[in-house]
């Protein structure tokens, strides 16, 4: 028969057993909402993630954040624009996506939460073949520019285009439009810098075979961040928050990026 301070002593250990189990149990997830294709390097999806991992700017930046936190990731693939419906609707909870207060839609900013560190400054170019001489600006007036189909570029640019008698050529990826460059179906291709460089390190081409013109006079440089969800507690965005800004003073965020140029 056990004695009072013995049934004490027994009730507090399985309460702490308890405690620790439902702390195991109740881990902080969070999900990173991703998309194939067009996010490239920013996300790169894996066709067999088992083998092969997720990867591009945002994951390497984002697990390494994670791997000094008690935090779990998650993934779940999603076209593009299914990710903002998704995202509107409330389909997932403690999400993670990425935008830029230059560009991001109202709405999102609204369920959204920025990270106090930006991931990366990105400006648009529009790359040419190289040539005997450099051109300028001026010099597209009139002419074909390649653009990313289904894609919203900053609202200032189809008014410039209008201006400037631009014939717009769409291609359904950057890769696309790189050989469309290359055979002559259009005279300049607009992309931001990092997914120029990106797909020239995949393909066949280098940056000496092109002239890349700054187009920020058109197009505003932009920031990008990671965007929490505004509902994820506050505890857990913390953790995000103080992890990425010691990536960021440790150099450890400038590595990833350099990958990717």
């Amino acid at each position: 028969m056990m004695m009072g301070s013995d049934v004490h002593c027994a009730i507090r250990r399985y309460l702490l057993i308890v405690c620790l189990l439902s702390a195991g149990a109740t881990a902080d997830t969070v999900t990173f909402l991703i998309a194939a294709g067009t996010v490239e390097p920013y996300q790169i999806v894996s066709d067999d993630p088992g083998r092969t991992p997720h990867s591009g700017i945002l994951i390497d930046v984002l697990q390494q954040a994670l791997s000094k936190t008690d935090i779990q990731l998650e993934f779940v693939e999603r076209p593009y624009k299914r990710i903002r419906m998704d995202i509107l609707a409330n389909r997932h909870q403690n999400w993670i996506s990425y935008g830029s207060p230059s560009w991001l839609d109202e709405r999102l900013r609204a369920v959204g939460e920025y990270t106090q560190q930006p991931i990366l400054q990105t400006h648009y170019v529009m790359a040419t073949m190289r040539r005997a001489e450099l051109p300028s600006l001026d010099d597209i007036h009139g002419k074909r520019v390649i653009t990313i189909l289904g894609y919203n570029y900053f609202s200032g640019f189809d008014t410039w285009a209008k201006t400037h008698d631009i014939t717009l050529v769409s291609a359904p990826s950057h890769r696309h439009a790189l050989a469309m460059l290359k055979q002559g179906r259009g005279d300049f291709y607009l992309a931001e810098d990092v997914r120029v460089r990106w797909e020239l390190s995949r393909g066949d081409m280098r940056m000496s075979d092109l002239q890349v013109l700054d187009f920020s006079s058109v197009i505003p440089p932009s920031r990008l961040y990671l965007l929490l969800d505004a509902r994820m507690p506050g505890r857990v965005k913390e953790q995000i928050n103080t992890r990425l800004l010691q990536l960021h003073r440790e150099g450890g965020m400038e590595d990833i990026l350099n990958r990717y140029r």
